[in-house]
């Protein structure tokens, strides 16, 4: 038996209106605070593009991040926070693409042509999340050494070793 927020799986997926919400579902973690909502706009990446005066916030995370400072707990927390955020929403996506891919059109309202339109939304936004993310923690090509800094995630669920 679930929690009443919670839905399992199987139920969520036996209609087209429960891959809708399954893609709502990772619209609204993008839009929470430690992704689009606040970190990802204004918030700690403000910070490091110099755009505020750091010593105007009270947030030491942030006065640190302006300082390019990672290894602060409270600075550390914001990151955390993000990169956990962001390989939730991109989990969602693969769950969302894996289950889409073989299912029948007539779940769906709008029949195959919806169907493709929920599946290749879940792969763009899978595909945006990895870029922002190579974008924020990967290596400028400048200073690239060829190394893996983020990874790909393209399987549901993932199990490292």
């Amino acid at each position: 038996m679930n929690p009443e927020e919670e839905i399992s799986e199987e139920d969520l997926f036996k209609t087209g209106e429960g891959y809708r919400n399954a893609l709502n579902g990772v619209y609204r973690v993008m839009a929470g605070a430690s992704l689009y909502g606040r970190e990802l706009s204004y918030g700690l990446l403000g910070y490091i593009g110099q755009e505020y005066d750091k010593e105007e916030t009270g947030n030491y995370g942030y006065r640190n991040a302006a300082d390019y400072d990672w290894k602060v707990a409270r600075t550390d927390k914001i990151i955390t926070s993000v990169w956990e955020d962001t390989f939730n929403a991109i989990a969602n996506c693969n769950n969302i693409v894996a289950n889409i891919q073989k299912e029948d059109s007539t779940k769906f309202y709008l029949r195959e042509k919806e169907r493709k339109l929920i599946w290749g939304e879940a792969l763009g936004l899978r595909a945006l999340l990895h870029f922002d993310m190579l974008r924020l923690f990967g290596a400028s090509p400048a200073d690239d050494k060829g190394e893996k800094y983020v990874p790909y995630v393209e399987t549901y669920p993932v199990m490292f070793p």
